[in-house]
């Protein structure tokens, strides 16, 4: 469990760290591995257009049916509600979950390259948003920082 301040830069690394965690975890386990978003630590949040990932997040050794949390998943790490004020919201293929293959490479349920972006913003117009963007091919994952805006989904 991780509590701290909710600045952008320090909900980038948070969310940054679970995501290599998740992808280390699917290499080293030579098993799909996802990561979702949770309010309550236990089932995936339902799918949503634009992911608000501040509410928390479950990572799970994802056996079955692949993106989702079934009877027989592990669950490796639980990160609760992020405290403050702020917005993680996440667009693209990761708005629910992120999944990662055992070769390490971001996968959708159908096995198609998963990509998309992470963004997480402070509610004052003068802090630095940051944005994590997963790639198609590689399973990378960086953290760009962006202008100073109050619009966390631009």
């Amino acid at each position: 469990i991780i509590i701290g301040p909710f600045t952008p830069g320090f909900v980038a690394d948070q969310a940054l760290a679970a995501l290599n965690y998740t992808r280390s975890e699917a290499v080293k386990r030579n098993a799909r591995v996802t990561m979702c978003r949770s309010g309550d630590g236990a089932t995936c949040a339902a799918a949503a257009e634009t992911g608000d990932w501040r509410q928390g997040w479950i990572i799970f050794v994802d056996e079955a049916d692949a993106a989702a949390l079934d009877a027989g998943d592990e669950i490796l790490r639980v990160q609760n509600a992020l405290s403050g004020s702020g917005t993680l919201l996440a667009g693209g293929a990761v708005a629910d979950y992120v999944s990662y293959a055992s070769n390490g490479q971001a996968r959708l349920a159908d096995g198609s390259a998963q990509t998309g972006a992470f963004t997480a913003c402070a509610d004052s117009a003068d802090a630095k948003r940051r944005r994590i963007t997963l790639t198609a091919g590689t399973g990378w994952v960086g953290v760009d920082i962006l202008a100073a805006s109050a619009n966390c989904t631009s």
